[in-house]
């Protein structure tokens, strides 16, 4: 299912009256619906662009759209509004839109990223056993193209610690009663905590 993401933004102003921009920023995985909607009234023209190229404009009661975003775009002639479905990576990058002549104070930033996977703890070294002084545990996963990634640790029943991707465990008195070690990722675009894969204690 397509995800929806919107923006709701401010009135444009010329860009003389501002000295600095407003920017926004959605995070969005690849397929996802992006809504940027600037606040106007009675627009007689509209140019949207992306980190400074075309992608739609409305001059003269005609739309003309960039073929990059041709098809999969739309452009409300009445509110400004942008709308692109089935985002890409390669849409991510900075918005801009002018309306009237008058570029808006408001800037949108796309961030296009994968979901991360549901990890997997692995331990080194491979000989692991109950007599090792300590073992490193890794908080697994391919999490190519996923921006950003925090990672966290819990031990049996206990709560959640954000952490570093690598943990080492020793083989102390405040350990030895650890049976289990789970691990969890989240990025920007999985808020959603995964049922963390665990590792059963080897010390």
């Amino acid at each position: 299912m397509k995800r929806l993401v919107c923006f709701w933004l401010l009135t444009a102003l010329p860009s003389a009256v501002l000295s600095f921009a407003i920017r926004i920023t959605s995070y969005s995985q690849p397929g996802d619906i992006n809504i940027m909607t600037p606040s106007t009234s009675n627009p007689t023209s509209i140019v949207w662009k992306h980190d400074g190229n075309l992608v739609a404009e409305w001059m003269n009661s005609e739309i003309k759209f960039n073929e990059t975003f041709k098809g999969r775009t739309t452009l409300n002639t009445t509110t400004g509004e942008l709308v692109i479905t089935d985002v890409h990576r390669a849409d991510r990058g900075l918005y801009t839109v002018e309306i009237n002549g008058y570029i808006s104070g408001v800037e949108w930033i796309i961030e296009v990223l994968e979901r991360v996977p549901e990890p997997e703890v692995l331990a080194r070294p491979l000989t692991c056993s109950f007599n090792s002084d300590n073992c490193n545990l890794t908080c697994h996963g391919n999490t190519t193209g996923a921006g950003t990634v925090t990672y966290s640790w819990r031990e049996d029943g206990g709560e959640w610690k954000e952490g570093e991707r690598d943990k080492t465990i020793v083989n102390n008195e405040e350990l030895k009663s650890v049976k289990t070690f789970y691990c969890q990722m989240k990025n920007e675009v999985s808020p959603i905590e995964w049922l963390a894969l665990h590792f059963e204690r080897c010390l």
